[in-house]
């Protein structure tokens, strides 16, 4: 036992040309006994603390500090000593040691493959990033019986080697990503892996629960389109992966940072090939995978990849495979589809909407031109038609629809909100409410609409014949149409709707008829109109009344206001 009363030098350092090794110091060789008693000893008696002993063996070149000896064989014992060094500024961690000829490593990554959770506390803590950023380790692994070399970069080996479990190593990461850290440095193992940061956490079991850390990667620059490798045959970006495992979630991520998913792999095979064979593989439902590739592909699916789709098969909101087609736009194979699968069109979704719903809100004028000219019955979609020509002024489709379609459009209603309640109308009706006020952003633009609306009311009166009379007088919420277009201020509407059958003596909720409001707001045409065809007009003589004195009334109102003056004279009547 060296001691300081018989005068042992503590600062000691050896050098021998003959045994090749150089600067072993008694703190070096202290570490060297791994005598936890020795090696504090000498610890307070030396000055000597970061030399790095250099030397030669059969297994190659070795250089490394007391310290990076102490962690590279780390035992609980050995953490005060560890922390006496370090924490006392003795030696630096952050810097690299050699072990071998092919061997260059870090202390840093030493206290990752060691479970004492008091010594990667203290590594973390005095560990200086900004001298790992550069760095490359290397060192050799055997694979198959035969030694490979491996090279990495502190951050890459970290992310390779992180357990969800060693909480201190994710904070490492999280603190490398804080610095202008390589983000893209690859973990290389001879010709058969090579690995990127982002993909070592995509090929982590249940993968999703990284997907905070993947985010930072991706903002940091981390590029889901690296080819990387991680066999002896394949080579292949993250997002193929990620694709091929079915996992949606990472796939829409990497789609939204940049990821390419039409990049062909070492096979040939683009991430889109891989998502559509693990969906196929695993039984998936084809109307939600076909939903998948045009979300993934920006509404261009290459059908190559779902040959053989089932035609039953529906979404959760019960959309089959030509909804969702017509819904991204792509005419062709919505024609194709159509052509093969003819009664495709009439399943309703959940919403009760058909394909000819659809392609009137996506404007697919060759395959609506497919279904209208095929003499099909339309039912409910004839709303949509209206709508069409309701906010396009073009009344074509629906003269088609009506002249073509075999159903009887007097059964066919449509559920509307009005106020707190939900009523069910028909075509007539549903017309008649139109507000084109509501969609017109100018005036020009409101008597555009309002042309349309007189249009489309046109054409269905014209077609009454498969509208039942009742239509041009159902009651929507206690008012029959012709009363609702009292709104419009459209004395053209209402007599079209007159000359079409409308009752005008039905009184609406507040108690007033469509002959009423002629008298009340003096519509001339319309007050001809009656009077030509004998309409028992009654009482209606006290609305017009009622109107001229409301009109009288708001003159004073208005006159009063603008020259301040009271004044005791009914204005005249």
């Amino acid at each position: 036992m060296f001691t300081k009363e018989k005068g042992a030098d503590c600062n000691w350092v050896c050098n021998s040309t003959n045994q090749n090794y150089k600067n072993f110091t008694t703190l070096f060789l202290a570490c060297w006994s791994e005598d936890p008693d020795i090696i504090s000893f000498i610890l307070k008696h030396t000055s000597k603390y970061d030399v790095r002993a250099t030397f030669d063996n059969k297994h190659g070149k070795f250089s490394y500090t007391p310290v990076e000896y102490l962690l590279n064989r780390y035992k609980p014992e050995y953490y005060n000593i560890v922390k006496d060094i370090v924490e006392d500024k003795k030696c630096d961690i952050s810097d690299f040691c050699t072990f071998s000829t092919t061997t260059t490593s870090t202390p840093v990554l030493f206290y990752s493959v060691h479970n004492d959770k008091k010594l990667r506390d203290l590594v973390l803590k005095n560990v200086d990033i900004d001298k790992l950023q550069d760095r490359e380790c290397r060192d050799e692994i055997e694979i198959n019986g035969k030694k490979k070399p491996r090279s990495f970069s502190v951050f890459s080996a970290l992310c390779f080697w992180y357990d969800p479990k060693d909480f201190d190593c994710m904070k490492m990461i999280q603190k490398m990503l804080e610095k202008n850290i390589d983000v893209n440095a690859m973990l290389k193992v001879g010709d058969d892996y090579e690995v990127s940061p982002l993909l070592a956490f995509v090929k982590k079991d249940n993968p999703n629960q990284y997907e905070d850390v993947i985010k930072q990667l991706l903002e940091k620059g981390a590029d889901p389109n690296k080819m990387c490798q991680y066999d002896t045959e394949t080579k292949f970006t993250p997002v193929h992966y990620v694709a091929g495992e079915g996992n949606d979630v990472l796939l829409k991520l990497f789609k939204e940072n940049g990821g390419d998913l039409r990049k062909k792999n070492s096979h040939g095979e683009s991430p889109l090939d891989k998502f559509a064979e693990y969906r196929k593989k695993h039984k998936a439902n084809d109307a939600e995978t076909l939903g998948y590739l045009y979300f993934y592909d920006d509404k261009k699916v290459d059908w190559t990849h779902i040959k053989g789709l089932n035609p039953q098969a529906k979404t959760e909101d019960r959309r089959n495979i030509l909804h969702i087609t017509i819904q991204n736009g792509d005419e062709e194979n919505s024609i194709n589809l159509l052509k093969a699968y003819l009664n495709l069109w009439k399943e309703q979704d959940s919403n009760g909407k058909n394909a000819l719903d659809y392609a009137f809100k996506e404007r697919l004028t060759e395959m609506l031109n497919k279904i209208v000219d095929g003499k099909n019955p339309i039912g409910s979609a004839l709303f949509s038609v209206i709508d069409n020509a309701l906010f396009s002024g073009d009344t074509g489709f629906l003269e088609k629809s009506l002249e073509n379609s075999s159903d009887d459009f007097s059964r066919i209603r449509r559920q509307v909100e009005f106020g707190n309640r939900k009523l069910n109308v028909d075509t007539v009706v549903y017309t008649a409410i139109f507000d084109y006020a509501e969609h017109a952003e100018s005036n020009e633009g409101l008597e555009k609409k309002k042309g349309n609306k007189r249009r489309v009311l046109e054409v269905l009166c014209n077609g009454k014949a498969k509208f039942s009379k009742e239509g041009l007088n159902d009651k929507f919420s206690g008012n029959p149409p012709i009363v609702l277009c009292e709104k419009d201020n459209d004395e053209s509407i209402k007599r079209l709707l007159l000359d079409y059958g409308a009752e005008p003596l039905i009184k609406g909720i507040e108690g007033f008829s469509a002959v009423d409001y002629a008298f009340r707001n003096n519509q001339s045409g319309i007050i001809d109109w009656l009077l030509k065809r004998k309409v028992q007009i009654g009482n209606a003589i006290f609305s017009a009344i009622d109107g001229e004195l409301e009109a009288a009334a708001d003159s004073q109102t208005s006159w009063r206001l603008t020259s301040g003056k009271a004044s005791s004279k009914r204005p005249r009547l």
